[in-house]
């Protein structure tokens, strides 16, 4: 969600460097076909005793831990491997906490609180050794330091399991991903661009209220979108950056002429990007025949106040715009997402020509909800929604569809316990939750707070990799991947593709993907490990973030990670996920990456350390 910041954020592309343009193209000509055979399916593994025990009730909402609440009881025998206690409130503004604790009243032992900030807490207890059998009780409180005011109902519901099984079982094995192995080829060059600054004329009021602001100068949580197709550009194709209120259209020039400039940015903003704005979101439909320009998206959210979201669409890199179908999406309050591609079969019939479905989705209270337009985004169907509270945190990532058969993906940071996907295999109107995980190692679900949203992306074979940050490995996050070949159903080759750069915390995964078996991920990075009291979320963390970017050209078997931002950080001191305003919340909730025509990786990131001390400072 956008939040008001003292600091000014950079909008910076950067780019796939084209000296190196073997070991970056992603969607020309694939090498060789390495895609899974159907025998090559991981089998999963499950246990036999781990059903989860539900429990709720109502909170005491007037005091932290030990509370009123009643606590609940829970018999755990012997052998045991591990416990994990999900707890959602009803309301999920309200901010509560949860407490595990061992032995019979009248005084059981407290092992742990799990207060991350939110209306959802996740713990996962793994204790050396096993689970010593006994009798464990869960007790729900008032966070010691909500958000916001509590209010009425102060219900919950949660779930308590405990797993008897090797890792790979349900509860899955959280735990540190192998290293990935690392790609032979010559390392994958990146060049930074970012927009120049200058003034340029806004609209910030609904009224129509005229000012000026620097060009690029209010980048949080970017998107990013190249036009294949585009009859301005040539080189690639003209890329997009959608931030705030702005949509920035750069045309590329590669003459290596000294008196050219290499990337020209210009603001063409949609006319419905006026204030009161949040979360802007840019989607880009690259997909489209060769013959059809390719279509750009820009929209907003109007926050509460009415809750709607206000899209426009564009066919000729902005030059004009076609303002969509606005208030009748049920926008919902946060992580608003737009994406499409072709349609998976049976194909609805369609009311104009215009050949792919386009996808608005975007996280509500109690679920998430997604639209589908059969008119090239003018109108949207009826929201419906992808999962309840009850299964999956509120909160997800960007919604992908496959070029292969338009199965659609959303990828979330915690279902059952989980980082999962929710997959449509009907055109959004049924979906699926599937888990993230390999039966050896799964995707830890990420700290609402202290975490962030997956991502996905599909592959020229409709193989899916998964990026996310991974929680399972200690204090810290490591840079996830992992890859399916099934639609989500099962997942294979599950790396750290930091690792080889000793990354101790990462934050904000995004993917893409191109030919077969060829795909980039992307991280903030920082290699400052966590240390007691002191997390990466902080404004007291003292270290050094970078953008780094993982590439396979076999299909996930192997990767190669650059830092694309070796001289400079983009960010010092903590990068803190979730509510609240302080400056280190500067970086919001997510960038994007894509690729243009000829395959070269483009990633849009927010620079939060764009000059002066920030960028000169000594490293840490």
């Amino acid at each position: 969600m956008k939040k008001s910041s003292s600091l000014h954020l950079a909008a910076r592309v950067t780019f796939g460097a084209f000296f190196l343009i073997i070991g970056v193209f992603l969607a020309v000509f694939a090498t060789s076909n390495l895609s899974a055979r159907p025998g090559s399916k991981q089998r999963t593994i499950a246990p036999a005793l781990a059903v989860p025990q539900t429990f709720n009730g109502t909170y005491d909402a007037t005091s932290v831990f030990p509370c009123a609440t009643p606590r609940h009881h829970f018999t755990v025998p012997a052998g045991q491997v591990r416990i994990v206690v999900n707890v959602a409130a009803t309301l999920q503004t309200n901010d509560l906490e949860m407490t595990l604790l061992y032995g019979s009243d009248p005084n059981p032992v407290p092992l742990h609180t799990e207060d991350t900030g939110v209306g959802t807490e996740v713990y996962n207890y793994q204790p050396p050794g096993g689970v010593p059998a006994g009798e464990y009780q869960v007790q729900i409180c008032e966070s010691s330091a909500p958000a916001a005011p509590s209010m009425a109902p102060f219900t919950y519901n949660g779930t308590f399991t405990y797993d008897n099984t090797a890792p790979g079982g349900n509860p899955p094995h959280f735990g540190a991903l192998p290293p990935a192995p690392q790609d032979s080829g010559p390392k994958v060059g990146y060049e930074n661009f970012e927009a120049p600054g200058v003034l340029t004329p806004v609209i910030v009021t609904s009224s129509g209220g005229a000012t000026v602001e620097y060009l690029g100068r209010g980048a949080g949580e970017p998107s990013i979108g190249v036009n294949w197709n585009s009859t301005s550009n040539s080189v690639g194709g003209m890329s997009n950056f959608q931030s705030d209120l702005e949509t920035l259209f750069i045309s590329w020039d590669e003459s290596c002429s000294p008196t050219i400039p290499k990337a020209t940015w210009v603001n063409r903003r949609a006319p419905t990007s006026v204030a009161i704005d949040s979360d802007p979101i840019g989607f880009t439909d690259h997909t489209l025949p060769a013959n059809i320009p390719n279509r750009v998206f820009a929209g907003e959210l109007t926050l509460l106040s009415p809750d709607t979201v206000k899209i426009s669409h564009t066919d000729d890199d902005g030059v004009t715009w076609v303002p969509d179908q606005s208030g009748g999406i049920a926008s919902a309050v946060d992580h608003e997402t737009i994406g499409g591609g072709r349609y998976h079969a049976p194909i609805p019939s369609l009311p104009t020509p215009y050949p792919n479905a386009v996808y608005y989705c975007s996280q509500d209270i109690a679920a998430a909800l997604c639209s589908r337009s059969d008119d090239g985004g003018s109108t949207y169907g009826p929201s419906i929604a992808i999962y309840s509270l009850a299964t999956c945190g509120g909160l997800h990532g960007h919604v992908k569809v496959s070029p292969v058969d338009g199965t659609v993906y959303v990828p979330n940071r915690s279902c059952n316990g989980a980082q999962s996907v929710v997959v449509s295999q009907d055109n959004g109107t049924t979906w699926t939750v599937h888990a993230v995980d390999t039966g050896v190692n799964a995707a830890a679900p990420s700290i609402i707070g202290g975490g962030d949203d997956p991502a996905v992306s599909i592959d020229a074979n409709g193989r899916v990799y998964f990026a996310f940050s991974n929680f399972g490995g200690g204090p810290g996050a490591g840079a996830g991947v992992a890859i399916s070949d099934d639609l989500g159903s099962t997942w294979k080759n599950m790396f750290d593709v930091g690792a080889i750069y000793g990354l101790k915390n990462v934050c904000f995964p995004a993917a893409t993907a191109g030919d077969g078996n060829r795909a980039a991920v992307a991280f903030y990075g920082s290699v400052t490990p966590e240390s007691a009291g002191i997390t990466s979320t902080t404004g007291t963390f003292n270290g050094v973030w970078h953008l780094y970017v993982a590439h396979t050209f076999d299909g996930g078997k192997s990767w190669t990670t650059t830092d694309a931002t070796p001289t400079l950080p983009m960010q010092r001191s903590g990068i803190l996920r979730g509510g609240s305003a302080d400056i280190w919340r500067n970086l919001l909730d997510f960038y994007d990456m894509t690729i243009d025509r000829d395959g070269r990786v483009q990633v849009g990131y927010v620079n939060g350390c764009s000059g002066g001390n920030c960028a000169a400072g000594a490293a840490k």
